[in-house]
């Protein structure tokens, strides 16, 4: 039976909720067909560190408990229920000397919410997004109907799932490919500071000896698969190159890898003071990193070094702190245009954009918890992918404030980011938080958009799998496509 419960988003949103807990999927089907029959809306849940409302409704299916993993070593590939937790999977494949190409930064995330997601990590640059790495999905619907889906069966489900944001229906398994490591894992990075935006999106830029692009299919090595992502303050950067290694040697990066550290948590607190997140950064770029330097984190400290955000979070709501969280991503596309909308060299594009959003940064006396990008290269087509066939730089901003009027100059900030991404042909990305007005969001997912609601009326026909985000976000194209119904009527 559901009971009542208090849901929070990561960003601090909360709903109350009546909450299933089905244990099988059997039970999960039968909550289906209780909810097709009564016309109930649902919305799926598991680690709960959805940014944004992705995952609030005030009926929630809880998927956590759902979290077999089978490693497969022979096929190199692990399967897993939807509630398996990535440090659950990466703690079980590492015992056979595998590792998923793509792991977000908090263990506590589950697979089908980062598959839903088609999620990015510090290796994208050569491994590209999670969805390029999933084998097969089986999808349930709210028909109760199990689809096996992959690139050769449901083709268009399975381009629609990954990257759907639960919309489509649950994800009951997921098989992923795996890249062979070793006993021993540990990643070495390089940390360079970089002194200008341009020089910056030129050691990014895909093709470089320390940034292999895309190629037509994963890496087959740990010396294939580069990280190369950056960090930047008041128009400087570092850049951050991360690479595989087996030893057991550690020198690790303390400042970022030590998740679990009580001086870590307490760092990413006080963070949320404007002065001492100015302080901070300014002795990272001034003083801890003023030339190269290197070190050597365990994997799985490296991996999920954002737990140290999450246990911060987790000490703050102790103490009774709000503990609110702005997060937004924009794909900004390799090949450019400019601030007119017109064709432009990429990488002037690219830096421009990050030199106005410097600029507008401090007019708003803003200085973002985080402000990093890297390369991203094109998905193959999944249709709510922010990189669906666009090869393009992720840059993000966080802001970790519950302070009214600096959150409200932040939310400002993203929209009109947002409206300038639009204008250089870039998308915004859905698994973060989205502030952004609806038309802008349809006009950057146009026809993929179309086709994912396409997808939705002959999967969901009533609308059940729904909840605000879904209002919020989707409804421009969904005005724009029943106009053209109704024309074509």
């Amino acid at each position: 039976m559901p009971g009542r419960e208090r849901l929070h988003s990561y960003s601090g949103d909360v709903v109350e909720a009546q909450v299933h807990h089905p244990r099988s999927i059997d039970e999960l089907r039968e909550i289906l067909r209780m909810a097709s029959q009564r016309r109930t809306r649902l919305t799926f849940r598991g680690g709960g560190c959805a940014l944004d409302t992705q995952s609030l409704n005030t009926e929630v299916v809880s998927l956590a408990a759902l979290d077999r993993i089978e490693v497969d070593p022979e096929r190199g590939t692990v399967t897993v229920g939807p509630g398996a937790t990535w440090g659950a999977i990466l703690t079980r494949t590492v015992r056979h000397g595998l590792v998923p190409y793509v792991t977000v930064t908090t263990r506590h995330t589950t697979a089908a919410g980062t598959v839903s997601s088609d999620s990015i990590s510090r290796f994208s640059p050569s491994c590209g997004k999670e969805g390029r790495h999933v084998l097969s999905v089986r999808l349930l619907t709210i028909s109760g109907e199990e689809l096996y889906c992959s690139r050769a069966h449901h083709r268009d489900v399975f381009f629609g799932m990954v990257g759907g944001l639960g919309y489509l229906g649950v994800i009951v398994a997921i098989e992923i490919r795996l890249l062979p490591l070793g006993r021993d894992p540990a990643v070495e990075s390089r940390v360079t500071p970089c002194a200008s935006f341009a020089e910056l999106i030129q050691a990014l830029a895909p093709g470089t000896p320390t940034s292999p692009g895309s190629d037509a299919g994963p890496p087959t090595s740990p010396d294939a698969a580069v990280a190369c992502y950056a960090v930047c303050f008041q128009r400087r950067a570092l850049i951050f190159r991360g690479r595989y290694l087996n030893t057991s040697a550690r020198r690790p990066l303390r400042v970022l890898h030590e998740p679990e550290k009580l001086r870590r948590r307490l760092t990413d607190l006080l963070l949320r003071l404007p002065f001492v997140n100015r302080l901070v950064w300014w002795l990272i770029f001034t003083v801890m990193f003023r030339r190269e330097r290197t070190y050597i984190d365990g994997l799985a400290d490296y991996t999920f070094f954002m737990d140290g955000n999450v246990h911060a979070k987790q000490l703050g709501q102790r103490l009774g702190l709000a503990m609110r969280v702005l997060q937004q991503t924009f794909v900004i596309p390799a090949a450019g245009r400019d601030a007119a909308g017109a064709s432009a060299n990429g990488a002037s594009t690219v830096a421009g954009f990050l030199e106005e959003m410097s600029a507008a940064l401090e007019q708003r006396r803003l200085v973002p918890t985080m402000f990093d990008i890297l390369f991203v290269p094109a998905d193959e087509g999944f249709l709510l992918s922010s990189s669906n066939r666009l090869d393009g730089y992720a840059v993000s901003f966080a802001f970790d404030t519950s302070n009214h009027a600096t959150r409200a100059r932040a939310y400002d900030f993203l929209i009109w980011a947002t409206k300038r991404c639009r204008v250089v042909g870039g998308r915004v990305s859905l698994v973060k938080n989205v502030c952004a007005d609806a038309s802008d969001i349809a006009a950057m997912y146009g026809e993929a958009m179309d086709e994912f609601l396409a997808l939705k009326r002959r999967l969901d026909p009533h609308g059940l799998l729904h909840n605000e985000f879904f209002d919020r976000v989707f409804s421009a194209r969904m005005s724009i496509a029943s106009a053209a119904e109704q024309l074509a009527g």
